[in-house]
């Protein structure tokens, strides 16, 4: 699917209308977002940022929940010994619960799972060793390159870094229910016939297009239960009884989280849910 189509859909339907539906985002967000290590700030100028509809929709959440607390781009951790930090989106503790998002809109439409570098095929380079030996770790990593679409290899370096986190804080996280999650959207129907309305969306478009989302679907299942076995097998006995999960959800089944935010709700509907 080209990304272009997709991008002139969104700008199609809300050119000239404001991009950040909640303008009175806090500074401590703010400088959350100047302070990432991508162009976070920057992207609540575009309509068809995930960031966007991450900052969107966490506000949101926070008006409706204001006893939890919000944190975007958390970068607490890193996966491996070398690189950068793992820069997660959204960082939500709510009570003992501390869930970890990572936003996606577009992107599973037109972008395909990313390879590994050669720095997560090496053991010794492991910040915490959930892996016994190379064969083990390579098993994994293979299992995860066979997702096509899915961002299934940044998720497993993110929940590796969430676990190198949890297992250095281990006194901190031990009475915590702890859940990355991948929030992703669900297309509607009425943006599709907005694609169909584009004299460059072919039948050759819609057909690539209904086959991408079906891989997807099936990817999704796949990249969980993945996960879930890296979670049970290898991640488990290094941070005691500390309740870690994985979970997919859409942003269109999480909706009802924000339905308390105000007159916003609505805007939020209508721009993303359509």
């Amino acid at each position: 699917m080209k990304r272009e189509i997709l991008k002139d859909a969104i700008k199609g339907l809300f050119e000239g209308e404001q991009a950040l539906i909640c303008p009175d985002i806090a500074a401590k967000h703010r400088k959350e977002l100047h302070e990432s290590s991508g162009n976070a700030e920057e992207e609540l100028s575009h309509l068809d940022s995930s960031t966007l509809l991450a900052v969107n929709f966490f506000t949101l959440f926070e008006k409706s929940h204001p006893k939890a607390k919000v944190n975007f781009e958390w970068k607490g951790s890193s996966p491996l010994k070398v690189g950068g930090k793992s820069n997660l989106d959204v960082r939500v503790e709510y009570g003992n619960n501390i869930d970890f998002y990572e936003s996606k809109y577009l992107e599973p439409y037109y972008m395909n799972n990313s390879a590994f570098t050669e720095s997560y095929y090496k053991r010794e380079l492991y910040r915490t060793s959930f892996f016994e030996n190379e064969s083990d770790l390579k098993s994994v990593l293979q299992h995860i390159v066979n997702i096509k679409y899915y961002n299934a290899s940044q998720l497993f370096r993110h929940l590796i870094a969430i676990s190198n986190h949890i297992a250095s804080n281990i006194n901190y996280y031990s009475d915590k229910t702890v859940r990355l999650i991948s929030a992703t959207w669900k297309m509607p129907e009425s943006f599709k016939n907005t694609l169909r309305a584009d004299q460059r969306f072919s039948k050759r478009s819609e057909t690539y297009l209904v086959s991408r989302i079906a891989v997807l679907n099936d990817e999704k299942g796949k990249t969980e239960a993945i996960l879930d076995n890296l979670i049970n097998t290898y991640i488990r006995p290094f941070i005691d009884d500390v309740d870690l999960s994985f979970q997919v959800k859409t942003y269109n089944d999480m909706i009802s989280e924000i339905e308390d935010s105000g007159n916003e709700y609505e805007s939020f509907l209508r721009r993303y849910i359509l």
